[in-house]
């Protein structure tokens, strides 16, 4: 008896070519766990093995997913597509990801934490002045970042709507242009499907055809259920009372996150971990602190019991 609980644990790794300073490292030349997620698997088996060392005595059921391709952002999306939860919902989730904070510590908060990312792309095509056409489109591409961040009952994000654009065909008779928007709060999509829209719609002139393709959320980013996040906190704050769990108080959209696509479908939270000032991930010094692991799975351990409330 008890509710269902589940765990997220990301696995792949990424490609890099710089030398590893970790005493370890991958037997396969130019991959490396620069991100962190040989260190959630890590949090994931302990929580196996602890959970199974009293599994007669644990207050419900516990699922582990080990999930691949979130570098790419289509693993969360392939593994609810093959029927991953059947018909059993669980009563909420977790994740854990690496980040420079010490050693000790978690960070979360209610709500958005990393921002999702929309994907635009744009087809200018015909006989006419095309590529004039295609500068005017940047230029309305460039000012979606204009749009000023949501309140959203806690500190604003302060940047906003983030744009990364480029072009990946540019003939004098054709022009295709791609952008990833990144924004921490679902509810600016609205905005910028109607300034897309409204902008793009009356670009198109005798001889030059303006289309284009809006994909909002097309990566999830994380949005934490607030309910579940005061009670996996005060979880912790019972059962693991060594770990400091830390207030995030703004966003990097330049990270996204694909466990957004299981909160779209059941409660979640996720903890950054603390693993040392070395911790930034893909940057190329990266090095966890391994006494991290303890610390995250005892923190999720303690997140796992308290979702029942």
């Amino acid at each position: 008896d008890g509710p269902l609980v589940a765990f997220r644990a990301d696995m792949d790794a990424v490609r890099s070519g710089d030398p590893d300073p970790a005493p370890f490292r991958s037997e396969i030349p130019g991959v490396r766990h620069i991100c962190g997620h040989d260190i959630h698997v890590a949090v994931g088996l302990g929580l196996a093995r602890a959970a199974a060392a009293v599994r007669e005595d644990f207050p419900g059921r516990l699922m582990l997913i080990f999930q691949p391709a979130e570098e790419t952002a289509t693993g969360a999306e392939a593994m609810l597509e093959a029927g991953l939860f059947g018909q059993t919902l669980p009563d909420a989730i977790f994740a854990v990801h690496t980040a420079p904070y010490p050693v000790g510590e978690v960070a979360t908060t209610p709500g958005g934490m990393m921002a999702s990312r929309s994907q635009l792309t744009v087809r200018i095509h015909g006989s006419g002045e095309v590529q004039t056409t295609a500068d005017a489109v940047r230029r309305a591409i460039s000012a979606l970042g204009t749009i000023p961040p949501a309140q959203a009952g806690r500190q604003a994000d302060p940047s906003g709507i983030l744009v990364q654009s480029g072009t990946s065909t540019n003939r004098k008779d054709e022009v295709r242009i791609w952008a990833q928007i990144m924004t921490a709060d679902s509810r600016n999509f609205s905005e910028l499907e109607r300034r897309l829209s409204d902008g793009l719609g009356t670009m198109s002139t005798p001889g030059v055809t303006v289309e284009h393709d809006f994909q909002p959320g097309a990566i999830a980013g994380v949005t934490n259920d607030s309910l579940t996040t005061v009670r996996a906190n005060a979880a912790i704050a019972a059962l693991a009372p060594d770990v400091t769990v830390r207030q995030v108080t703004g966003m990097v959209p330049l990270f996204s996150e694909d466990f957004g696509s299981f909160q779209r479908s059941v409660p979640g939270v996720m903890y950054f971990l603390g693993v040392g000032e070395a911790g930034m991930p893909h940057s190329p010094g990266y090095v966890a602190d391994e006494r991290a692991i303890l610390t995250g799975t005892r923190a999720m351990l303690a997140a796992l019991l308290g979702a029942g409330g």
